[in-house]
């Protein structure tokens, strides 16, 4: 917005004409973040969520929370179930290696992994437990 304002007008020559040129900047700014509709929220400009007036036409909003919190769930089940399809389902099995998330890392360049362990034990949760080279059993 301001290399739009620098291009358009005169450069300001004093710190009162600069001030004024970022006022009208922030202003316009402003203007554009609550009159752009978003997908979000259903097509309604958060400004006219906020303060119940359309933004562009000085006109009464009655906004429907009720309908737009639908909305909003069957956008994050959808994008859920897409994000979920291309999972690959893994049951493990005693005896399985994994690799376990190594907390005790000081340095930025030790590897973050450490392993192969072997499954001890599968609990109904879905946590393993598997023991450690130095004999300690994690889960």
């Amino acid at each position: 917005m301001l290399r739009v304002l620098l291009d358009s007008t005169p450069r300001p020559s004093n710190y009162l004409e600069a001030g004024q040129l970022i006022d009208r900047a922030l202003a316009i700014t402003m203007h554009a973040v609550r009159c752009t509709t978003s997908t979000a929220l259903n097509g309604q400009t958060p400004g006219s969520l906020a303060f119940s007036r359309d933004m562009l036409v000085n006109i009464p909003f009655v906004a429907d929370f009720l309908a737009l919190q639908n909305s909003r769930q069957l956008q994050i089940d959808k994008r859920l179930l897409r994000a979920n399809a291309s999972r690959i389902s893994h049951e493990y099995k005693v005896d399985d290696l994994i690799m376990a998330h190594d907390n005790t890392a000081n340095s930025k360049l030790a590897p973050v992994w450490i392993g192969p362990f072997p499954i001890s034990q599968i609990h109904t949760n879905g946590n393993v437990t598997f023991r450690c080279p130095n004999g300690e059993i994690e889960r």
